[in-house]
């Protein structure tokens, strides 16, 4: 997104995007840090409950006893009965080899497990309390036996750590989502005021160009006329073999081509009002085509123009219509190479009418087409660079679109959509007469 012209020309949209990623990103980031610790400080939690229990069952087993697993049992059972630890599930007893000397309760993938050694004093010698030592004791007497505790607790005991943990991830996701949206609708909003500020210094421009063109083209009309009258009246008077015959004759022509151009900046600078009504659009072109027939045969140039039926109806002006083709097809004329063709088509099969213009010109090349529709901005050499503009504006006035489009493989096409005609409104007394009747 580039900022154009003005006051907030230079606001650095790049710097102001990239402090936003590094904020995001960091707030990402301790968002999934503050995540783990939580989940880290969960499984302390349940780590600790574990502890609490192993202590709790050594405590209550003393000195030879905890080499018995029926003592083991005993107190195993008692502690899940008494209901004190109601997240306590699951207790064995692993012996060195890993199996069960004794268990309580049920493994799940639901439970937190943790797995402790059990301190164990020296087991007697023969013929001591236990007599002959069990398989999973060591043979030998220097060592004590090495039993596990397997401790299962319930993981729902921790939630409201995982809770809070998953709590403050969102948060923070909005939070993150939440800056990135308002940073993308604040350089939305910027831009769009600045492209405002900008259309409306065009419009300020515009402005006083057109009360400029409206002063000069009066200032030059009344001189102009004159000019090309007095010419062609001393050309009526002089030999036509006259040598200054030729001279005479391109005073006058260029006169007709400055009227030309003080009538596009009279008609741009003034807009005249439009006069919308429902007309055929079939033979305001073929009438605009017949107009232009004799700069056609010069080129040898051939128009193809659209059916005559059925009747293509719209609501336009019919002189500002004309005048809208006649500057198309003046352009389309000026850019196709002799011996070439000009199509016109007319479509009516939406809701609008499109008339298409197709030429064998050079096309629009590298050419933005928009900026054809600017005042004074023209491809030719003779051009006055008003013909779209002007186009345009009453076009846009009848509530319709124009626009150039490149053809392939060669040429350019001028799409003028007009609205069709307005549905017939009923007259309500004639709705009341045929109730009646």
């Amino acid at each position: 997104m580039s900022l154009h012209t003005g006051t907030y020309a230079h606001f650095p949209t790049r710097v102001f995007v990239g402090a936003v990623a590094v904020v995001c990103l960091a707030m990402a980031a301790s968002a999934v840090l503050s995540f783990t610790s939580m989940i880290d400080l969960r499984n302390l939690y349940l780590e600790d409950r574990t502890h609490q229990i192993s202590g709790l069952l050594t405590d209550r087993l003393r000195g030879p006893d905890r080499l018995d697993p029926e003592a083991w049992r005993q107190i195993m059972d008692e502690t899940m009965q008494s209901g004190s630890y109601p997240w306590l599930k699951y207790l064995a007893l692993i012996d060195p080899n890993g199996q069960a000397l004794t268990t309580n309760g049920h493994e799940s993938n639901a439970l937190y497990f943790s797995q402790t050694a059990v301190r164990t004093p020296r087991r007697e010698r023969q013929g001591g309390r236990f007599g002959r030592p069990g398989p999973w004791e060591e043979q030998g007497g220097d060592q004590p036996a090495r039993l596990q505790l397997r401790i299962g607790i319930d993981r729902s005991s921790a939630g409201f750590i995982t809770r809070q943990a998953y709590f403050h991830l969102g948060v923070s996701s909005l939070a993150i989502l939440a800056l990135a949206v308002l940073g993308y609708f604040f350089l939305r909003t910027l831009h769009g005021f600045v492209e405002l500020q900008v259309e409306q210094e065009s419009q300020r421009h515009l402005a006083a160009l057109g009360r400029l063109s409206a002063t000069l083209a009066h200032e030059i009309r009344n001189p102009l006329g004159a000019i090309k009258g007095l010419t062609q009246v001393a050309q009526e008077r002089l030999p036509p073999d006259h040598d200054t015959q030729e001279l005479m004759t391109t005073v006058v022509t260029e006169a007709e081509r400055l009227e030309r151009l003080v009538t596009d900046l009279l008609a741009f600078a003034r807009p005249r009002p439009i006069n919308s009504v429902e007309l055929d659009l079939t033979p305001i072109v073929a009438g605009v085509a017949e107009a232009l027939r004799s700069q056609t045969v010069e080129k040898n140039i051939e128009f193809k123009l659209p059916d005559p039926d059925p009747p293509a109806l719209v609501r336009a002006d019919a002189d500002g219509l004309r005048q809208v083709l006649l500057n198309v097809l003046l352009n389309a004329i000026e850019a196709s190479p002799s011996n070439s063709k000009i199509e016109i088509s007319i479509d009516g099969s939406g809701q609008n009418y499109l008339v298409q213009i197709c030429d064998e010109g050079t096309g629009l090349r590298d050419q933005d087409p928009e900026e054809l529709f600017q005042p004074f901005v023209t491809t030719k050499t003779r051009g006055t660079g008003l013909g779209l503009a002007v186009s345009r504006q009453i076009v846009e006035r009848l509530g319709g679109t124009i626009d150039l489009r490149s053809r392939e493989p060669k040429g350019a096409v001028c799409r003028l959509i007009l609205p069709a005609r307005m549905p017939p409104v009923p007259d309500p007394q004639a709705a009341v007469g045929a109730a009646k009747g």
